[in-house]
């Protein structure tokens, strides 16, 4: 039984009524530039999250993928998808769903949704059966938020790294120490850069990139 509600307040009365709490906002308006809306989204899916594991139940994010004729709603760009999207996984989201493909544009469906579902495809590995090593890191700036998890059945591991500032922003991770010399492609660039001896990597991110790396 899922109940779904876009208002995190409204959920409590009803939580013990569902298995599965799912939560639907869609912030991206008409008329409002890209990414005006991520700090509340940010901090209104940790509400939801924490109401889900409180009552153990799963908590399921529906993320904005149309807009209906005569609504205030636009669609996202690529950029704010993968950020939705993203935030959801770093969150701690069970499971992600669409609405929805009959309100949707079929040019935003191949140029935004499709690549953002084909690029988490190679990730949801690391996602959901990965252990997360993420307090082992050690992040310079705290409007960026990482992950680390290990890839099964390899020696690789997956890093997630979003921004939440509005502004460019130097970010720096440490790696535990085993890490030192190992190689990191990130998804702009096929080039591998080895992480220092101190186990380090140093990069730009602009406001509210979404920046994913292998390490092997």
């Amino acid at each position: 039984m899922a109940l779904v509600f876009a208002d995190p307040y409204k959920i409590e009365p009803f939580v013990n009524a569902m298995d599965i709490v799912m939560w639907d906002r869609y912030p991206c308006l008409r008329g409002e530039p890209e990414f005006q809306w991520v700090l509340a989204y940010r901090r209104d899916s940790y509400k939801v999250l924490s109401l889900a594991d409180l009552h153990k139940q799963k908590f399921y994010n529906v993320l904005q993928a149309s807009n209906e004729k005569q609504s205030t709603k636009r669609l996202p760009s690529i950029g704010e998808l993968r950020c939705m999207f993203y935030l959801s996984v770093l969150a701690g989201s069970d499971g992600l769903l669409f609405w929805m493909y009959e309100l949707s544009v079929n040019s935003w469906n191949e140029s935004t949704l499709y690549p953002t579902i084909i690029e988490s495809r190679k990730y949801i590995p690391a996602i959901i059966k990965g252990k997360d090593l993420s307090s082992t890191l050690r992040v310079s700036n705290l409007d960026v938020e990482v992950k680390l998890f290990s890839i099964p059945n390899t020696k690789k591991y997956l890093a997630i790294a979003i921004n939440h500032d509005r502004v460019q922003t130097t970010l720096t991770v440490k790696f535990d120490r085993k890490f030192a010399g190992k190689k990191v492609t990130t998804d702009r660039s096929k080039t591998k850069i080895r992480l220092s001896t101190d186990a380090s990597f140093s990069t730009l991110l602009k406001p509210y990139e979404v920046l994913i790396c292998k390490i092997d």
